[in-house]
């Protein structure tokens, strides 16, 4: 809607990483619906800070599209993990036994999905195209699951926002974490062009 002109963005105001040696700073952890406003907006301000990885995908930006700059060293907010009971831990193992080797992943963010994924580091050859990449991402990637051997077309975990911990945030400046916008990551040929793409999500009951 941004991109159509149906949303107006005038200003925008975001965090970035340091400006690397080419001359880009990273919108990183959220890029999400911001580069679409970058590339709208009269006026880019910045606040640069080290502690922000620098991530790659389509969430750079150049310093000459850059109207102010403010630093800091604040820390990256942090998200804290669900509460999980028994309830959610047999929900859970019952989910990811459906969950075949292979598979690619869409990960949502709650007390369903985090007992999913934390039943799911036996599990060989994972790939991850999701929205939301967090510390239950993080801890299949470190246990060897997720590889994205298998996963078509592109073999590298996709996200477009990065959640969790402080140990989380230095794993998505990696190479192999691609930072892009909703548009390219909702786009229905993508996910349809998946081998075995499957989400796991939770609903919430409103009143």
């Amino acid at each position: 809607m941004i991109q159509r002109g149906q949303i107006p963005a005038d200003v925008v105001f975001s965090m970035a990483s340091p400006m690397d040696e080419k001359g880009f700073f990273s919108l990183s952890l959220g890029p999400d619906y911001t580069m679409a406003a970058v590339a709208k907006a009269r006026a880019v301000l910045l606040e640069v800070n080290p502690n922000v990885p620098f991530t790659h995908g389509n969430c750079h930006v150049h310093i000459s599209q850059v109207s102010a700059l403010v630093e800091s060293n604040d820390p990256v907010m942090e998200v804290g993990l669900p509460k999980i009971g028994p309830v959610q831990e047999a929900i859970g193992k019952y989910v990811a036994d459906m969950i075949d080797d292979g598979s690619t992943l869409q990960i949502g963010y709650g007390g369903i999905p985090d007992p999913v994924v934390m039943q799911l580091s036996d599990k060989h050859d994972l790939g991850i195209h999701t929205e939301m990449i967090g510390d239950g991402i993080l801890t299949l990637i470190e246990s060897g699951a997720i590889t994205n051997r298998k996963k078509k077309p592109a073999r590298q975990n996709g996200g477009h926002v990065c959640a969790g911990f402080e140990k989380a945030v230095p794993v998505h400046g990696a190479q192999s974490n691609d930072r892009n916008a909703p548009d390219r990551f909702h786009q229905r040929p993508l996910p349809g062009r998946t081998k075995r793409q499957t989400d796991v999500d939770q609903c919430h009951l409103a009143n």
